[in-house]
């Protein structure tokens, strides 16, 4: 009977080569896709050796509470005006301008009081503008499709007229942009929403740019509606070739559970002109955020909180006393990230009202 020697440096070899076929099943259940060709990651800071430590942490994604970025499940609403109703419906849809074949025109519809949507142009939208009405822009965060878009910000208008009453002018904009969820790999899901947040940010603020001076603009928006936002007020702000100093334009915003870097608002930070472009601005913040306590492992191990988590930096406080405030919510909605909560919160709505309107002077 022969004896077979087994070959310890053989062995060793594939003991490695098991070791970086595991740590490639790990990257590939992640969603961090192959690079085609000439393709370039999408940005991050990390470099490769970063990557590869951050690894331990993806066998974590299970405990992340999923169902918290999903929108809000409920009915439409019932969107037959009452009488004397002066507050107009609008819906922008950019889903179609993400195109491969590049960019396309923004599409515009306007309610016609009954649930149906009429397709017009941007001429008739400008059409509305009116000094001293305000335009109010909400712009929802990850997982929307098209349905979910219209039925949650139908919601919003509902509520808010009812909050204002019959009387008051209002032109209520939804913003729906390509926010659908991507399958398969959560973090890939809100990486790639991350980056197309910053994109949608400066298709926001040609929209607002074009806005009269002397009709007031408020945007609300929600998670990743917030990222949108912020990078929407910067680039503004450089167009506009404004100063921290200089009279701020009828322009207010509320982010509620913000998710992008709690440093971006920030002198100095990557969207640091952003506040210079509002007159107030309301952050709203959950300590105990479920969704964005994970959010310093967007892109690995070790990265920034979320503003929405945080609340803002003491810089910011101190440059822009006056022209921000912050609010605590976790008394309100508790640990939930999900915007039903939000919508349900009579607090959280009285602040929406009061910048929604003007209703109170800029400081």
């Amino acid at each position: 009977m022969s004896t077979r020697t087994i070959d310890l440096n053989r062995l060793g070899d594939w003991r490695r080569m098991l070791r970086a076929g595991a740590a490639a099943l790990l990257v590939w259940s992640a969603g961090v896709a192959p690079l085609a060709i000439g393709e370039q990651r999408a940005p991050s800071p990390m470099a490769a050796p970063a990557r590869l430590a951050a690894l331990p942490d993806l066998a974590r994604e299970a405990d992340f509470p999923d169902a918290e970025l999903d929108p809000p499940t409920f009915a439409a609403p019932e969107l037959v005006p009452p009488p004397g109703c002066r507050a107009t419906l609008w819906l922008v849809n950019t889903r179609a301008s993400c195109s491969s074949a590049g960019a396309q025109p923004l599409h515009y519809f306007v309610g016609d009081g009954h649930g149906h949507w009429i397709p017009v142009g941007l001429e008739q939208f400008r059409s509305t503008d009116q000094p001293g009405v305000p335009t109010v822009v909400f712009i929802h965060g990850n997982r929307y499709d098209e349905q979910d878009a219209l039925i949650v910000g139908q919601a919003m208008f509902v509520r808010l007229v009812r909050e204002l009453g019959n009387g008051r002018p209002l032109r209520f904009v939804i913003w729906s942009w390509p926010s659908e969820r991507i399958y398969g790999a959560l973090r890939r899901d809100v990486r790639e929403k991350a980056n197309r947040g910053e994109a949608e940010g400066c298709v926001v603020a040609q929209f607002v740019g074009q806005i009269p001076g002397e009709v007031p603009v408020c945007l609300l928006g929600h998670s990743y509606g917030a990222r949108v936002i912020v990078t929407c007020l910067h680039h503004l702000a450089q167009v506009e070739s404004r100063a921290p100093t200089a009279p701020a334009p009828a322009r207010r915003a509320v982010l509620m559970a913000g998710a992008l870097d709690c440093g971006w608002i920030a002198p100095g930070g990557a969207y640091g002109m952003a506040l210079w472009a509002v007159e107030h601005a309301v952050v709203m913040y959950n300590p105990n955020d479920v969704a964005l306590k994970w959010y310093p492992l967007l892109w690995g191990r070790g990265g920034p909180p979320a503003l929405g988590y945080t609340g803002l930096p003491g810089s910011v406080q101190a440059k822009f006393a006056g022209r921000v405030e912050q609010l605590d919510v976790e008394p309100f909605v508790g640990r939930r990230h999900r915007f039903a909560e939000y919508l349900a919160a009579d607090e959280i709505w009285a602040t929406i009202r009061t910048e929604a309107i003007f209703a109170s002077p800029a400081r």
